[in-house]
């Protein structure tokens, strides 16, 4: 959508500008080439991102700043799956790369249900530019990420990598995020 129908992602986020909103989010949050891929677009991954970009910070202008939303491959790391930390974090690389170049003024991991992930990703947006960047984990309702990690765990990990803003995100709901948060501060 971000090549196919750029006017109405801006039209989105320039309603969001007119609603007040003082940090818009990138519709990037799936722009990874692993999940593009499915969709016969993997050769376009950067000119998605770049553009989803450009399109939030034409909308923000100075009234807002963008956020690019960055979600999780899809794929289980190894042994439970076929996803390497390299493999993670050249797939990472190349959409922060974007991203900032399409004028992003943060990038925001969110909704990761690994923490191996997580630092992956990490470490590729603190290698690869100057940004501000936010972590948050996805939390299943016994309290732990789908692959075991407790809030504390999280936040300490996420921390002493240096992550500017630790989190909780779409997590069976407010009530129940509560409680985490809670454990992460």
């Amino acid at each position: 959508f971000n090549l196919s129908h750029p006017e109405i992602v801006f039209n989105i986020h320039k309603g969001y500008i007119e609603a007040g909103c003082d940090v818009i989010q990138t519709n990037t949050f799936t722009g990874n080439r692993i999940l593009l891929e499915k969709h016969g677009l993997a050769d376009k991954t950067y000119e998605i991102n770049k553009t989803g970009a450009q399109l939030a910070k034409k909308a923000a202008g100075n009234m807002a700043y963008v956020a690019a939303s960055i979600g999780p491959t899809g794929m289980l790391f190894e042994p439970f799956g076929e996803l390497t930390f390299d493999k993670a974090f050249e797939v990472y690389k190349e959409q922060v790369l974007a991203v900032a170049e399409g004028g992003a003024d943060v990038i925001n991991f969110e909704t990761f249900t690994d923490i191996l992930e997580m630092k992956a990703a990490f470490l590729a947006a603190k290698e690869h530019t100057d940004l501000p960047i936010i972590c948050s984990m996805a939390f299943e309702k016994n309290g732990r990420t789908l692959m075991g990690t407790d809030p504390v765990s999280c936040a300490r990990i996420l921390k002493n990598l240096g992550a500017d803003l630790v989190g909780a995100n779409c997590s069976f709901g407010p009530s129940h995020m509560v409680d985490i948060i809670k454990k992460m501060a």
